[in-house]
């Protein structure tokens, strides 16, 4: 019994130390985390998000779980290719893409190929190092299975960074264009328009394309057009858009010699670029926030979780030492019981051995005999655990003991256990008892 309340006692000590530690690092899936990492994407926190994205992928890859791998791939990619590292995304690329093939995820080999077209297009800084074709083929690539599973924006977005590399293409013929290049780059242009228009109201994420498409051809009517139709079709609240085509129709109105209008977008362009800066600082205000109050619950949590374990230590430390208690009594009342018993049955045998039993010797032999019955568990004790229980019931130590029978207090202490649980007691006060109800 004394053994199950110290293994309780160490359990709740272990608990109630173990339980802060495991609520400050409380561990998050891998969708949350990959949640946690696109939130902080959008939000342009790339340090924080490549943070986020790198857990994903190590707690995927352990779990075994490829699409939320590739997914999370895919994303650190997307992260290092707006922070400008190239190199970066497209090892992150390369390792999405392998892991897309070999466990068959459709959509994120086209999300990675089109990817992959985006790193090839912005590498074409210079004529010489342009990777123009590569990025084509990818593109391709990307757009043969987005047709073939119907993943319409992947496909428009694909058509819309072919016609970008096109353009690239044509802008070192700035006096001459090469004009199969130019209506190659229209027709992509046109067939990302027309799958969009399937979706009313959601405005082309390549506003840049068509503008540059424009200014390429010296088509600069239509690029003012179709800034001010962007402007038309935005919401007042996306003010990174506005702040862009303003920004675009600033330029293009200068080039026409519209002075006037091109102040007014100016204007405008910085009017949307103040609100857009405003707004990104209260998104990351209002997201520090919530991150700070999720810690703060998760610390009363864990303390609440604590005093939880310590309450509950207790009542099983309680409920083991009630148990314990409860137990010697029954012992106790159990052995005095069968004391009992077994004297009253002593005087009954003894007087009818005397009634029975001619002359004083017999009786007395039967009364020994009788007592010896009493006498039995001591039958069980060795000579020195005899010589140890007849000391004890006159009342000596066990330093005393110890010096009668030269032997040491520790040996002594090691015999009287023993005679306690031969004997069936727990102290010293239940041994006198016990050896003056048998006669010793």
């Amino acid at each position: 019994m004394k053994r199950v309340v110290k293994e309780i006692l160490i359990g709740a000590v272990a608990a109630v130390c173990f339980l802060p530690a495991s609520c400050s690092k409380s561990e998050s899936s891998i969708e949350q985390v990959l949640e946690r990492a696109n939130a902080e994407y959008k939000m342009r926190n790339l340090p924080e998000a490549m943070d986020a994205a790198i857990e994903a992928i190590d707690k995927a890859g352990s779990s075994g779980a490829d699409s939320l791998k590739a997914a999370a791939l895919y994303l650190a990619a997307n992260i290092a290719m707006m922070n400008m590292e190239d190199s970066l995304s497209w090892v992150y690329a390369e390792e999405a893409h392998n892991l897309a093939i070999s466990s068959n995820l459709p959509l994120q080999r086209c999300q990675v190929l089109l990817l992959k077209g985006k790193l090839c297009n912005y590498a074409c800084i210079s004529e010489a190092n342009n990777r123009n074709e590569e990025g084509l083929k990818y593109l391709q690539q990307a757009i043969a299975i987005a047709k073939e599973y119907d993943y319409n924006a992947e496909t428009a977005q694909a058509y819309y960074v072919s016609a970008d590399i096109l353009i690239n293409m044509n802008r070192w013929n700035d006096s001459d264009l090469d004009l199969d290049i130019y209506e190659r780059a229209g027709d992509f242009i046109a067939v990302g328009d027309s799958l969009l228009a399937k979706y009313p109201g959601v405005v082309s994420p390549n506003i840049s394309v068509h503008i540059r498409y424009f200014r390429q051809g010296k088509r600069y009517a239509e690029a003012i057009g179709y800034c001010k139709s962007v402007i038309q079709a935005t919401s007042g609240t996306d003010y990174l858009t506005l702040f862009q085509v303003y920004d675009h129709l600033t330029q293009l109105q200068c080039i026409v010699g519209d002075l006037q209008g091109a102040a007014e977008s100016h204007g405008l362009c910085a009017y949307y670029t103040q609100l857009y800066m405003k707004q990104s600082a209260e998104n990351r205000i209002t997201q520090i926030k919530k991150k700070y109050e999720a810690q703060r619950q998760c610390k009363i949590m864990c303390r609440r979780g604590s005093w939880i374990v310590v309450l509950l230590a207790l009542l099983l430390l309680f409920a083991a030492m009630l148990i314990m208690l409860t137990r010697r009594t029954y012992m106790l009342r159990k052995r005095e019981a069968d004391l009992t018993k077994a004297l009253i049955q002593r005087d009954k045998l003894l007087a009818i051995a005397r009634s029975s039993v001619k002359g004083k010797e017999n009786a007395v032999e039967v009364e020994k005999i009788v007592s010896e019955d009493l006498q039995r568990p001591l039958i069980k004790l060795t000579a020195r655990e005899l010589e140890i229980a007849h000391l004890a019931g006159k009342g000596l130590m066990n330093k005393e003991i110890a010096a009668i029978l030269s032997i040491s207090p520790m040996t002594v202490g090691v015999h009287k256990n023993n005679l306690y649980r031969k004997l069936g007691v727990s102290n010293n006060i239940e041994l006198l008892r016990y050896l003056q109800e048998v006669g010793l």
